[in-house]
């Protein structure tokens, strides 16, 4: 029996979903194909639920989008919430502010585990079957089996950055990590935990062996090819702390970039965010889809509009100069303008990229190369970012000092991530950090003031799963 690219995408979309709710891996489901041609394969790629992390459900009316994988937001120590503007969070959101020890009901399918479970499960599927494709090139198999293994591993790299210890090379190979999924099938107990170490390593390795076969160009950017990829390790790196090694895949992404048959640049909001407003005056500005979103390498998006009016930025947070044009995504009434929020709060785009792009590749080799001592190439590279964000007037950095410009640069990313979630794995990252350690993070609101732990910064596994694998063991 044959399946239309549509027809294929649908069945596998299905198989996603039962993964994602059963215990992972194991056999086909009687009656219903593997895809068998390059076309199928590729067509699998082309389904646009795949750059969003968001879970899927089954009910009455077909298949249908569930949680999305943003509680990172309310984990962030930039946020503030408070009653009543929280009143309508669902409990995990809340928990996550309060940092608590259980974030997740008993039965909830939480989407920062299982988002990544049911992306990956599509991948698998490619990869397990793309070599025995019916026609096609080996070049063609190969450039779908590599995309596919570079996206699993992103998705792993996500999971251990909720659900694992903080990347610390002298723990790493005994702090648990999560499970390592390579094998499509519906069914059987997902594995045991492999450690933060091993999660690290296929990481690494899964995107090394793709990056050569890999193409160099797409004119798709919702497609992940060898810039992204390369731009991926340099971000799995960067979150081990191993700048100089970070830096060598940053600057490979970079030198792609600049023959990309996609137009990649950086917006100058000088120029575009008076195109962008709209005539509403409490609505935010309207920026290009992401198929055409120039700053994005590749677009692995989060949704964050459903936290107008609950997530806020902490007032306390000396964050943004008054001429910096990034202020118009926030917005500190409702969209009547009659309702006043007691700090701004995020108003758009609905969505926003969280996976490779010139802003993050900007930043990381900013860092990157303050902490190697290049302190005039770190300047440059957040000055070129700050140039595109507000005027020439404010935008010039120039910090001599090295430790200096690497809080600076560090600043700079939770202004250009504030609320969208990223500056939680920032949190992590630096948590160890000579420079940073020792910082106290808190959240308050009108029930009381919370004091972020070490235990803290990994979520406990969702209790869902470990219904279904017993066996697993948990974070403390």
């Amino acid at each position: 029996m044959k399946h239309s690219i549509k027809e294929t995408i649908a069945i596998v979309l299905l198989l996603t979903v039962m993964a994602g709710c059963r215990k992972y891996l194991d056999v086909k489901p009687k009656g219903i194909d593997t895809p068998t041609t390059i076309d199928q394969f590729n067509g699998l790629f082309n389904n646009t639920s795949l750059i969003g992390f968001g879970n899927y459900q089954i009910g009455q009316g077909g298949i249908s989008p569930g949680d999305a994988a943003n509680l990172s937001i309310f984990l962030s120590d930039e946020t503030y919430t408070t009653a009543p503007y929280n009143s309508f969070l669902a409990s995990s959101y809340q928990h996550g502010y309060q940092w608590a020890p259980d974030v997740y009901l008993p039965n909830q399918n939480a989407a920062e585990w299982s988002a990544f479970y049911e992306e990956n499960y599509t991948y698998n599927v490619i990869a397990d079957n793309v070599m025995s494709a019916t026609d096609g090139t080996d070049l063609q198999k190969k450039q779908l089996l590599a995309e596919a293994r570079a996206n699993r591993a992103y998705l792993h790299l996500m999971l251990v950055n909720y659900f694992g210890k903080p990347y610390a090379a002298t723990t790493a190979s005994s702090d648990p990590g999560v499970p390592i999924i390579t094998v499509a099938a519906a069914s059987a107990p997902s594995g045991p935990r492999a450690t933060v170490q091993q999660v690290y390593d296929f990481v690494t390795s899964e995107l090394s062996a793709a990056i050569p076969d890999l193409p160099e160009n797409t004119v798709n950017r919702l497609r992940l090819y060898k810039p992204a990829a390369e731009y991926m390790l340099g971000e799995t790196y960067f979150l081990m702390g191993k700048y100089d090694s970070a830096l060598i895949e940053l600057k490979a992404c970079q030198d792609l970039l600049s023959s990309s048959a996609a137009s990649m640049q950086l917006y100058d909001y000088n120029v575009v965010m008076p195109q962008w407003l709209p005539p509403f005056p409490n609505y935010p500005p309207t920026v290009p889809t992401p198929p055409n979103y120039t700053e994005a390498i590749c677009q692995r998006q989060v949704a964050v509009g459903n936290f107008r009016g609950s997530a806020f930025l902490n007032p306390g947070y000396d964050l943004y100069d008054a001429a910096d044009l990034r202020l118009y995504f926030f917005s500190r009434t409702d969209f009547s303008g009659s309702t006043a929020y007691p700090a701004w709060s995020r108003s758009g785009p609905y969505e926003v990229n969280i996976g490779p792009s010139l802003p993050g590749l900007y930043l990381m080799l900013a860092e990157c190369k303050a902490r190697q001592g290049d302190i005039t190439g770190g300047n440059a590279d957040v000055t070129t970012l700050r140039e595109h964000r507000m005027p020439a007037a404010v935008a010039d950095v120039a910090i001599n000092d090295r430790d200096s410009l690497i809080r600076f640069i560090v600043k700079e990313r939770y202004r250009e991530y504030a609320l969208t979630g990223k500056n939680w794995f920032d949190v992590r990252r630096l948590w160890n950090d000579p420079l940073f350690h020792g910082k106290t993070y808190t959240h308050t609101d009108n029930g009381g003031t919370y004091t972020l732990t070490e235990d803290r910064l990994v979520l406990k596994v969702p209790p869902l799963i470990i219904g279904y694998n017993p066996g697993m063991p948990d974070n403390p």
